[in-house]
């Protein structure tokens, strides 16, 4: 007996495929970059009021 996975697991596994496969060549500090500018533009799309960190050191 076989277990068939769920399609909404398979998509999510589909997309997990798919985004290892677009940052797997990043440096850290590149993949830290892009994700950054996605959230800053999603913020942007959304309208979402978010107040920014400030960074400590």
């Amino acid at each position: 007996m076989s277990y068939k996975e769920p399609k909404p697991m398979q998509e999510l596994h589909e997309i997990r495929i798919k985004l290892h496969e677009e940052n797997k060549n990043l440096s850290a500090k590149e993949h830290a970059a892009k994700v950054h500018k996605e959230a800053e533009e999603y913020i942007k799309k959304s309208g979402l009021k978010i107040k920014k960190a400030s960074h400590v050191n």
